[in-house]
């Protein structure tokens, strides 16, 4: 039997652990007086006090980090590490890399000729436990280069110089071996003071998005492609709490699904060097509009890095650069703190503004499982009872589950002989409004009454040991 609902995630697989690792005891935490389980899993890097893990890639086999001087892999989704190496520098510095999925690792590299000549340095490695390769190519000669994106193991987008600044973008559709200049983003940008900073690439809405900056206004800007660079929408504003607010920290995160696209980051407030202003945004067109989600001011350091929603959810976490992990259960309308020994209680000392027993660099989805990675440990967040969010087509399903107005409740049945073992019905937080053990294969009426006046309801259904779940719309 297919269904096609979209399957309600209790997120109860979990890691192998080896012996070093923490498993943290089952705990509950109360959101706007509804609980939620969970528990944590740390593991430890290695013995080695000095790795750290600032923006691990990922794709879907390996894990790689590259930095400066230090570069790690692991082949077995994070149990152990390995040494790698780095592209040969002559004191350079590296600018950016990108993971395919063919394993191919890409990175540009800041070299420099002698005390005031600098040129830039393509690498490829397929495995950088033994050899980098330098593609010394043509078309990049006396260029500069940046940001490197692929979608996959054959298209990708570099950003170059022209003279000063990054303003041009040029495309590869055979792995990077011969590239293309990108005339239409170049006309987009006008000016040599648009400098293209940064590109993402998400995969779950295929966008690829650059981020500009115009350095005469300090300002930064987005532009969109959806055909990977084919076509690009119009400069569209960055987030701003008001129009005084303009420059931000570039460790910015995003998460895109469809055209929605969510901003975790930070601005200096102005009052002083240690305060900043931390806020999400969200845009459900692009960047077109924002509406904030949440916005506060705090006296230290600390900046969201990155933002992530489980597939097909409207359950999602930040990351900031501390102990503290926030998470929504509505598409990020509400945030709260997650408090728990892990995150220090959702409580920042002041007094101390750097633990690294706890605090986070970065927070990377992978495979549907939330991971945070920390100075020498990765932070894994396990959901006991979670119900994910996303809704398919209930035209597909063997199941129909609406409210009947004409009868005042929700009406489930089964379109097959297949029989309901049981009905449980949760609101958009995660909060339990009803549940019985059916075991019939006919007509089920639950009233309204049952159901405190919510709105959006969210109905797990199970049969045979399998569970599904419907959005249903009330009233």
């Amino acid at each position: 039997m297919k269904i096609y609902f979209v399957i309600i995630m209790l997120f109860v697989s979990y890691f192998n652990l080896v012996s070093q690792d923490t498993t943290y005891s089952t705990s509950g935490a109360v959101f706007n007086k509804d609980t939620l389980f969970y528990q944590w899993k740390i593991r430890n890097y290695t013995n080695d006090s000095n790795m750290r893990l600032l923006d691990p890639m990922f794709n879907g086999k390996i894990w790689v980090s590259l930095l400066n001087l230090r570069a790690h892999v692991s082949f077995d989704n994070l149990l152990s590490w390995k040494n790698g190496k780095t592209p040969e520098m002559n004191y350079g510095e590296l600018q950016n890399s990108c993971l395919l999925p063919n394993n191919k690792i890409f990175a540009t590299v800041l070299d420099k000729k002698n005390n005031t000549e600098y040129y830039s340095r393509l690498f490829y490695s397929y495995d950088i436990t033994k050899e980098w390769t330098e593609l010394e190519l043509e078309i990049f000669k006396d260029k500069f280069l940046g940001s490197i994106v692929f979608k996959d193991s054959l298209n990708g987008v570099i950003a170059v110089t022209d003279e000063l600044t990054f303003r041009n973008l040029y495309r590869t559709d055979d792995g990077g071996n011969e590239w293309v200049k990108l005339d239409n983003i170049s006309n987009i940008l006008e000016t040599d003071t648009n400098i293209i900073v940064r590109m993402d690439y998400f995969n779950e809405s295929e966008i690829l998005m650059c981020i500009i900056y115009n350095s005469p206004t300090n300002n930064y800007y987005f532009v969109f492609s959806k055909d990977f660079g084919e076509s690009w929408t119009e400069f569209r504003d960055f987030p701003k709490k008001s129009q005084s607010v303009l420059s931000h920290y570039p460790r910015w995160g995003f998460y895109s699904r469809h055209d929605s696209l969510w901003f975790a980051g930070s601005t200096a407030t102005g009052a002083g060097d240690i305060e900043t202003y931390e806020s999400i945004f969200f845009s459900k067109d692009l960047g077109k509009s924002w509406v904030p989600q949440y916005l506060s001011i705090t006296s230290n350091s600390d900046v969201f890095t990155s933002i992530e929603f489980f597939d097909n959810s409207l359950v999602g976490l930040a990351c900031e650069t501390g102990p503290r992990v926030f998470i929504t259960f509505d598409g990020g309308e509400h945030w709260s703190l997650i408090r728990h020994e892990v995150t220090k209680n959702g409580i920042r000392e002041y007094n101390d503004l750097l633990d690294k027993n706890y605090d986070k660099f970065k927070l990377k989805k992978a495979n549907n499982k939330m991971i945070f990675f920390g100075y020498h440990k990765i932070f894994m967040f396990d959901n006991l009872n979670l119900p994910a969010t996303g809704v398919e087509d209930e035209t597909k399903s063997d199941f129909s589950a609406f409210y009947n107005t004409g009868a005042e409740a929700i009406e489930i049945k089964s379109n097959s002989d297949e029989i309901i073992n049981s009905i449980t019905l949760y609101d958009i937080t995660g909060k339990l409004l009803y549940s019985e053990n059916i075991q019939s294969s006919g007509q089920i009426y639950i009233s309204k009454y049952k159901l405190n006046n919510t709105k959006v309801v969210f109905a797990l259904i199970q049969t045979n040991g399998q569970t599904f779940i419907k959005q249903i719309i009330c009233g």
